[in-house]
């Protein structure tokens, strides 16, 4: 089965270098304790990010690792085709729990593609799609592998993370490209299941603004790395307009961008499983 990408609150990009952080007075390692804690950081992240109600349009291009950062009209980078895609998405904090819809609007053949993801504090995500051909309501874990046109992304990536699945520790504080950050270790709870154990995250240290996060297996190696390379605010939320995704596995980029975005009140109506199938037997039956 193949499910559509969408981006959660986009992604963006920075390339990095990591010199060991040293005291500037003393020459010496800070020490953690002076640090601010790990569940802060990522609770401020998180405050900023997760609004009440987000609703945005996002465009996703797939693109080999190799290519420059601009595309021609004709979908070209370089000498190397770009798939794109465009998917309507819709996030709402209710009820104690975050929940997303997401649905592809184009290219015309994945139009019935769409998912519906419930995660709540302590609790394994649902995530819920539905086959029209079928008509039969599918349920899956946050770890499915989601494809489109050689490029894939999990549903737990899809989300935002599951930050609440991980325990978080303040390692440093370090340079990148000479911006102060924070390098926050989280390592994954024993009662949750992910491909991600381990999660690298570099933020701000002015304002915990996200910057780079690298996903790991249980070997420590980079799998995937997200870079955050355009944020806006508004008011007291983020906007992450411009993203990119890095598979080093299969050698392919996903750059995310938020053409338009709202924080108008949602209706809860929009995040049950009857509005997906809805919406999807609405778009399978325009094909």
């Amino acid at each position: 089965m193949r499910v559509s990408i969408r981006s959660i609150t986009a992604l963006g990009l920075l390339a990095i270098g990591l010199p060991s952080c040293r005291s500037k007075d003393q020459g010496k390692p800070e020490p953690v304790s002076m640090l601010p804690a790990g569940d802060m950081v990522i609770a401020e992240f998180r405050r900023h990010t997760f609004a009440p109600n987000f609703s945005a349009l996002i465009s996703i291009e797939s693109s080999t690792a190799g290519g420059s950062e601009a595309a021609d009209s004709a979908g070209q980078r370089g000498d190397q085709s770009i798939d794109r895609m465009l998917v309507q998405t819709y996030r709402k904090e209710h009820d104690d729990q975050t929940a997303l819809l997401a649905h592809v609007l184009s290219p015309e053949e994945q139009r019935r593609q769409a998912l519906l993801a419930l995660e709540r504090p302590g609790q394994a995500t649902e995530v819920f799609s539905y086959l029209p051909g079928l008509k039969r309501l599918v349920s899956f874990s946050s770890r499915k592998r989601l494809e489109y046109r050689g490029a894939t992304i999990t549903v737990q990536e899809l989300i935002g993370g599951e930050q609440d699945h991980y325990s978080h520790e303040t390692l440093r504080r370090i340079s990148m490209n000479g911006i102060e950050v924070l390098e926050v270790q989280s390592n994954l709870k024993g009662e949750f299941q992910s491909d991600y154990p381990k999660v690298l995250g570099y933020y701000r240290s002015d304002n915990y603004m996200p910057v780079e996060v690298r996903l790991l297996n249980t070997a420590g190696e980079v799998l995937r790395i997200i870079r955050f390379q355009e944020i806006e605010t508004h008011g007291q939320f983020w906007i992450t307009r411009r993203t990119e995704l890095e598979d080093r596995i299969s050698d392919k980029r996903i750059n995310i961008r938020t053409e338009k975005a709202s924080f108008e009140p949602l209706s809860n109506s929009l995040f049950t499983t009857e509005h997906l199938i809805e919406l999807v037997t609405r778009a399978a039956a325009n094909e």
